[in-house]
């Protein structure tokens, strides 16, 4: 996390850590706290394997708490430290208490911001990194796709939300995706251009807070 350029301020406000390679060290700390295995996997932190036990569903894996606009740590999103592993990030799976398509990361933050908007990134990341250059106002929904249920949770706080997805085709078609969903909710959904950087982690790295801020003016003025 270091090396990717957050501080450690921007680390302790978000809390990510790490799983470690094993395959039951968490399995194994709850249940010497009396947690039983049924209760661990419907939590979503455990999985039943093919020897008829159950093991950590996050194994090897920078974690991230999802914690709800209340305050509460209700899902983890885990992204893989093994670049050849097939699922990059895994998200606690759907449960009495975490729904990834009715909740948004970086919320709890960013509904105490005195911006009047909100920012809608893709990553992770995206979100910590203009946290930490002072854009406490940006947010990530989870789940793969937007939904009515994102847009509705985000209206609770703020009516205008800039789309800042990554510069690519994928980002920028679902960017648009986005801002129907976000006018059809009665939001005001407004796309900006991050050319020529990938996403806002590189360029707010890149060009600087300076850069990002006159962009936002563009579109807020």
């Amino acid at each position: 996390m270091n090396e990717s350029g957050l501080t450690q301020e921007t680390i302790d406000s978000f809390r990510p850590g790490y799983t470690g390679e094993g395959k039951r060290g968490l399995v194994d700390y709850l249940n010497g706290k009396g947690y039983l295995d049924d209760v661990i996997i419907e939590a979503g932190l455990a999985k039943k394997n093919d020897e008829d036990g159950i093991e950590d569903t996050f194994q090897n894996r920078v974690i991230i708490p999802v914690i709800d606009d209340e305050n509460r740590v209700i899902g983890f999103s885990g992204r893989s430290v093994d670049d050849e592993c097939m699922s990059k990030y895994l998200n606690t799976r759907k449960n009495v208490v975490f729904d990834s398509s009715s909740n948004v990361f970086g919320l709890d933050h960013a509904k105490n911001s005195s911006a009047n908007y909100m920012i809608l990134c893709e990553g992770y990341m995206d979100v910590m990194a203009l946290h930490q250059a002072g854009y406490d106002m940006a947010v990530k929904p989870l789940g793969l796709e937007f939904t009515t249920e994102h847009a509705n949770l985000i209206k609770k706080y703020k009516q205008d939300v800039i789309i800042a997805y990554d510069n690519d085709k994928y980002g920028r078609n679902a960017a648009s995706v986005v801002k129907d969903i976000l006018d059809k909710e009665g939001l005001r959904g407004i796309q900006i251009d991050l050319s020529p950087y990938s996403d806002p982690l590189e360029y707010i790295t890149k060009a600087g807070k300076t850069a990002f801020e006159g962009l936002l003016k563009t579109v807020t003025s």
